[in-house]
C-alpha cells in the first residue's frame, strides 16, 4: 500500500501549494514547521532575486533513536515565486531525482543508498493562505517514478533491485497550521496507477505487477511542534497527538512470479473489488477498520506446488469481508474499549484442494461464512509505548493487563454442513482471584448454538480425518453438556452468578 501512495506522497511533501496573502518565506517557514514535528532536519541553498526564492542542495535528515545512525533524503531543486495576488507558486524540474541515504555503522559500515527518478507532467502547484496557516493544492498529469540506482546488498553482486510507478495523476489538497500543535488535513485524489518492482538475484528473478484503480483518500493529524520521541509517544498522545486517514479504492490488481534457473517457482495472483479502509492512532488508541467486496486468489501449478503434493492450480474466492480492530494503548486508571471484529462470507476454494482431503466428497462444499466480534473493557497497568521502561514495570506487575467485561457479540462460523453461533457478555472481578484458581471471577452468561456437528463428525470419521476412539470423550461431553432442539442441533446456556457459582442449562456444575 506503501506503493500506492509513493508518486503523489512525494510531491505532497516537497510543499504542494494552496490560496492567500503569503510570500515563499512564509511557505518556507511553514513547510519547515511541518517537517521539525516530524522530527526532520532540514537544510538547503535558499537565494531570493526578486519575487524568486532559488531552493537548491535541500536534505531532509531524521535520526534514528539512541543513536542508531540516521536516514537522510537529498531533494531536487525547486523554484518558489511570489504573486501579486498573495499566492505562491513552486516549480520543480520535469525529471526529479530522490537520493536516500541510511546509515546505521551498527549494522553496515557503508550507508545504504539508493536514487529514484520522477518524471511528471503538467504540474501545477499554488500556495494561499496566511501566515502560519497555509493550504497546498497539487495538480498532476501522467507521471512515473523508478528506481535508478541502490546499493542495498553490495556484497551480494548478483543482486539487483528495481521498482517503477507510473501514475494516472492526481489531485491533492493540504492544509497545514502551525501552534502548538501542527494540524495537516490532506484530500487525495489519485488516478488508477501501476507498480512493478523486480528483484534479480542472479540464477533467478523475483517480478511483482500491481494495478490499482482509481482511488479517494483523506487524512488529518495533529503533531506536537517541537516533534515526538518513537520509544515513548505516550506524552505525545496525551497531549493531543493524532493521525486518522481514509482511503477508499476502486479495485486492486496484482500478480508475483518467482523463477529460477529457468524454471516458474512461484505465480500467484489476486484481484480485489472495490474497498474502503480506515486507520487511526490517538489516545484512544490504534483503530483499523475496512471493508470489502471481495477477492480472488489464484495460485499457478508450479515446482513448488507439485513439491506440496498439491495437484493443479489453487483457486480461492472470498465475498464480503469486514474489519474492525481497536487496541488501547495507554495506561491507565480506568477501563479501555478494546475490539476484534473479523466476517468475511463465500469463501470457497478449489475442487482440487478439497478431493486431496476428500477424494469421495463426503463433505459438505458449500460457501464457508465467519463473524467473530468480540468486545472488552481492559486497563493497562503498563506503559507499553515507553519501550525502555517496559521491562522494569512488567517485572513489578502480577496483571500487566486486566480484564473487566467481555462482551460476545458474534461467534458465528459455518462450512461443511455445520455451523457454530455464540453470543455472551461477563464482567470481571479483578479483587476476587480465588473462585476460579487465580483467574479473575466472571460473571455473566453466554449462549451456544451448533447445528450439523453430529452429522460432520461422522463425515470426518468416515474419510479418516479423525479416528473414531479420539472423539468418543467430546461427544459425550457435548451430550451431557447441551440440549438437543431439534434433528442435530445443539443449545447450551452457561451462566456464572455473583457468587461464583456455574450454571449449564439450569444445571450447576460448581
Amino acid at each position: 500500500m506503501t506503493h500506492r501512495y509513493a508518486l503523489p506522497a512525494i510531491i505532497a511533501a516537497l510543499g504542494t501549494p494552496a490560496f492567500a496573502d503569503i510570500t515563499a518565506d512564509d511557505v518556507w517557514a511553514n513547510q519547515n514547521a511541518l517537517f521539525t514535528a516530524f522530527g526532520l532536519q532540514v537544510s538547503a541553498d535558499r537565494t531570493r532575486e526578486g519575487s524568486t526564492v532559488f531552493v537548491n542542495d535541500m536534505v531532509m535528515t531524521y535520526a534514528l533513536p539512541m543513536g542508531f545512525g540516521e536516514i537522510s533524503v537529498s531533494m531536487p531543486p525547486m523554484t518558489m515565486e511570489d504573486h501579486a495576488d498573495g499566492t505562491v507558486t513552486t516549480k520543480f524540474p520535469k525529471s526529479l531525482d530522490y537520493t536516500v541515504v541510511a546509515a546505521i555503522p551498527l549494522v553496515r559500515a557503508e550507508p545504504y543508498q539508493a536514487t529514484m527518478n520522477v518524471q511528471q507532467s503538467d504540474m501545477q502547484m499554488t500556495a494561499s493562505g496566511e501566515p502560519g496557516t497555509i493550504t497546498y493544492e497539487s495538480v498532476a498529469g501522467a507521471g512515473t517514478a523508478s528506481l535508478t540506482s541502490a546499493s542495498i546488498f553490495p556484497e551480494v553482486a548478483e543482486m539487483v533491485f528495481g521498482f517503477t510507478v507510473n501514475s494516472g495523476g492526481h489531485t491533492v489538497v493540504s492544509t497545514v497550521t502551525e501552534g502548538e500543535m501542527i494540524t495537516i488535513s490532506s484530500e487525495y485524489v489519485i488516478e488508477p496507477m501501476t507498480y512493478e518492482t523486480v528483484t534479480d538475484f542472479g540464477e533467478g528473478q523475483s517480478t511483482n505487477k500491481s494495478n490499482v484503480g482509481r482511488m479517494q483518500a483523506s487524512t488529518n493529524a495533529a503533531l506536537p511542534a517541537e516533534g515526538f520521541d518513537l520509544l515513548n509517544l505516550a506524552p505525545a498522545l496525551r497531549a493531543g497527538m493524532f493521525m486518522q486517514s481514509t482511503q477508499t479504492t476502486e479495485s486492486v490488481q496484482a500478480e508475483q512470479v518467482t523463477m529460477a534457473n529457468g524454471q516458474t517457482i512461484m505465480a500467484l495472483a489476486h484481484r480485489c473489488g472495490p474497498a474502503t479502509y480506515d486507520f487511526g492512532l490517538s489516545d484512544q488508541g490504534l483503530v483499523f477498520s475496512g471493508i470489502g467486496e471481495g477477492c480472488e486468489i489464484s495460485v499457478q501449478e508450479t515446482q513448488a506446488t507439485q513439491m506440496a503434493g498439491i495437484p493443479g492450480a489453487i483457486d480461492i474466492l472470498v465475498g464480503a469481508t469486514v474489519a474492525d480492530i481497536i487496541i488501547p494503548l495507554l495506561k491507565s486508571d480506568t477501563a479501555q474499549t478494546a475490539r476484534y471484529h473479523i466476517a468475511f462470507d463465500d469463501l470457497t476454494i478449489s475442487e482440487n484442494i478439497w478431493n486431496m482431503v476428500d477424494p469421495d466428497q463426503a463433505l459438505d462444499r458449500d460457501p464457508i461464512a465467519m463473524n467473530i466480534d468480540l468486545s472488552a473493557g481492559v486497563t493497562h497497568n503498563v506503559e507499553w509505548l515507553d519501550v525502555l521502561n517496559i521491562e522494569n514495570e512488567l517485572m513489578a506487575l502480577q496483571f500487566p493487563v486486566e480484564l473487566h467485561e467481555l462482551r460476545i457479540d458474534a461467534f458465528d462460523i459455518s462450512g461443511v454442513g455445520a455451523l457454530l453461533a455464540a453470543t455472551g457478555a461477563f464482567a470481571f472481578d479483578m479483587t476476587d482471584l480465588q473462585s476460579f484458581g487465580g483467574i479473575p471471577r466472571p460473571e455473566g452468561q453466554a449462549e451456544v448454538k451448533l447445528n450439523g456437528l453430529n452429522q460432520l463428525i461422522d463425515k470426518l470419521i468416515a474419510i479418516g480425518l479423525v479416528p473414531e476412539e479420539q472423539v468418543m470423550g467430546p461427544r459425550m461431553m457435548i451430550g451431557m453438556f447441551a440440549q438437543t432442539t431439534g434433528e442435530d442441533q445443539l443449545e447450551t446456556t452457561l451462566e456464572v452468578d455473583g457468587q461464583g457459582q456455574v450454571h449449564v442449562n439450569g444445571q450447576r456444575v460448581k
